[in-house]
C-alpha cells in the first residue's frame, strides 16, 4: 500500500497465515487516499498482484484553529471576528465551518456560540456575534469544524463592547414635602450600560381644581 496519485516505493505487510483473509493498516495519514494492492504467494514464489484499489481513510478533527484571528467591538452589543483558515494539511477532513466563542470575562461558562459556513479557501473571513451585554469585557476565541468534531480554539481576545444610553432609574421617591418643595431621591441604574457622569430630572406643574 501506499499514498494514492503519489510516486514511491509500496509498504508492505505479510500475512503469514493462509487462513487469515483480513488485515489492519494502522498508522495511516487522517482523511488521505491509500492505493493498495493484494497477491499470495507459495514456496514457489510470489503471485500476481490484484488491480490497485484506493480508499480514504476517515475524517478527523482540526489540529489547528484559525490563523490571525482579530475581535472588534463595533457597538454595545456586537462583536466582529474576522480570521484565516486553518492550513488545509491541518483540517483532517471536509470543512464545515467555523464557531465564534464569545463570553463574560467573568462567567466562561455562559458562551455565546455563532456557527459561520466555511468560505472559499485562502480568503478572509468575517462572522458577527450580536445580543451581547453593554459596556462589558468579553473574551472571544474561533474554531473550525468538520463532521467528527471540533478542532483547537484560537487564543481569546480580550475586548470590551461599547457603551450606550443607561436603564432607567430605580427607586424613586419624594420625601421632605413641604408647600413649594420636595426631596426626590433614587438609585442608579441597574443597567448603567457605561459610566454614569449625571442625572438629568424633568418635572411639570399640574393645578388642582
Amino acid at each position: 500500500y501506499r499514498l494514492a496519485g503519489l510516486p514511491g516505493e509500496y509498504q508492505e505487510k505479510n500475512i503469514s497465515s493462509p487462513e487469515t483473509n483480513y488485515c489492519l493498516l494502522s498508522d495511516l495519514i487522517i482523511w488521505t487516499q491509500y492505493q493498495i494492492q493484494l497477491a499470495a504467494y507459495t514456496a514457489a514464489g510470489l503471485g500476481e498482484y490484484s488491480t490497485a484499489v484506493t480508499e480514504y481513510t476517515l475524517q478527523g478533527v482540526p489540529t489547528a484553529p484559525p490563523q490571525a484571528v482579530e475581535v472588534t467591538a463595533v457597538s454595545s452589543s456586537t462583536i466582529r471576528f474576522t480570521w484565516n483558515p486553518p492550513p488545509q494539511q491541518f483540517i483532517n477532513g471536509i470543512n464545515q465551518g467555523y464557531k465564534l466563542l464569545v463570553w463574560p470575562e467573568h462567567s466562561p461558562a455562559a458562551v455565546t456560540t455563532v456557527t459561520i459556513t466555511p468560505d472559499y479557501p485562502g480568503s478572509r473571513l468575517t462572522g458577527l456575534v450580536v445580543g451581547l451585554m453593554k459596556y462589558t469585557w468579553y473574551l472571544g476565541s474561533a474554531l473550525c469544524f468538520t463532521t467528527p468534531g471540533d478542532g483547537p480554539k484560537s487564543p481569546p481576545i480580550l475586548l470590551q463592547t461599547h457603551e450606550d444610553t443607561p436603564g432607567p432609574v430605580g427607586h424613586l421617591s419624594f420625601t421632605e414635602i413641604l408647600d413649594t418643595s420636595l426631596r426626590v431621591s433614587w438609585a442608579e441604574p441597574k443597567d448603567k450600560n457605561g459610566i454614569i457622569t449625571g442625572e438629568m430630572e424633568h418635572w411639570y406643574s399640574r393645578t388642582l381644581l
